[in-house]
């Protein structure tokens, strides 16, 4: 699953701002075990607010097309991206100028050439020992799902499709942009405190995810502080979570750079948790 971050793109932003714009339905579609995987992600995507529901691309061929509007947007998902029932499905997509997302494992099918934006789901190899049966792979197409939902649910509470990712050295990065709200979740733990975490989080979190030297504890925070005191607009937001251990020198960095409003706030156990503080 962390496979799938580095091939987040500008389809991704696409796709939202796609499902975000629909004034119909999502329409998702797939054969064999993409469509069950397409049943569940429409699902998901209804309960979420998105209008949407499931149709298998061959009853397309017997009457279902009458369902479709040119409103509509459709999802077609195949690990192959060559499943011969989707592609004579989209040829009829196509005539009705309906946007199509396509999800696939495939960066060269079919599927992605004719797709109005593309998400690549592609997996290393699946954990069938045959490699055959499909496991990695729908778990891949599910969880992408899920994160399409998750981002059109965020953009409609924003009111806003601007979803963007991009990846960078936070330690060597200068501001490329202005933001409202800059929230963060650094490397906070030092490394000595290590052996005294659980093992469910120290034994499956990614070490680079959680620890820092305990030479320089404040290490990314020095760095966000200043990129905050940079890139925020007047009267933005900067959200932190912090090692309870270090609440005042995070907030005497914060004011350091220049940042106002610094407050250091507790959790539900009363510990020191998140700071918070507002671009001048």
């Amino acid at each position: 699953m962390l496979g799938l971050t580095e091939k987040l793109d500008e389809g991704f932003e696409q796709a939202v701002e796609l499902m975000y714009s629909c004034k119909g339905k999502v329409i998702v579609t797939g054969v064999g075990k993409s469509g069950h995987i397409g049943a569940k992600i429409a699902a998901t995507l209804s309960s979420t607010g998105t209008p949407s529901f499931f149709i298998n691309p061959l009853d397309v061929f017997h009457g279902d097309l009458g369902v479709m509007t040119s409103d509509d947007v459709v999802l077609a998902i195949s690990n192959s991206g060559q499943t011969d029932e989707l592609l004579r499905f989209i040829p009829m997509v196509l005539h009705m100028q309906i946007p199509i997302i396509g999800m696939s494992g495939n960066p060269e099918s079919l599927l992605a050439k004719y797709s109005t934006c593309f998400l690549n789901v592609g997996v290393e190899k699946e954990a069938c020992p045959l490699n055959l049966a499909p496991t990695s792979s729908t778990m891949a197409q599910m969880a992408m799902g899920d994160a399409l939902a998750v981002a059109r649910q965020n953009a409609a509470l924003l009111k806003t499709p601007g979803v963007r990712f991009f990846e960078s050295d936070m330690l060597a990065s200068q501001p490329s942009a202005c933001y409202d709200i800059i929230v963060s979740n650094p490397p906070y733990i030092c490394w000595s405190e290590r052996e005294s975490m659980d093992r469910n989080v120290k034994d499956f979190e990614p070490g680079q995810a959680l620890f820092v030297p305990d030479s320089d504890p404040l290490l990314y925070y020095k760095a966000i502080a200043h990129y905050a005191s940079q890139s925020l607009e007047h009267g933005g937001k900067l959200y932190l979570e912090i090692n309870q251990r270090f609440g005042n020198e995070v907030k005497h960095l914060l004011e350091s750079c220049g940042l106002d409003d610094v407050r250091i706030i507790e959790d539900s156990f009363g510990h020191v948790r998140f700071a918070a503080a507002r671009q001048r």
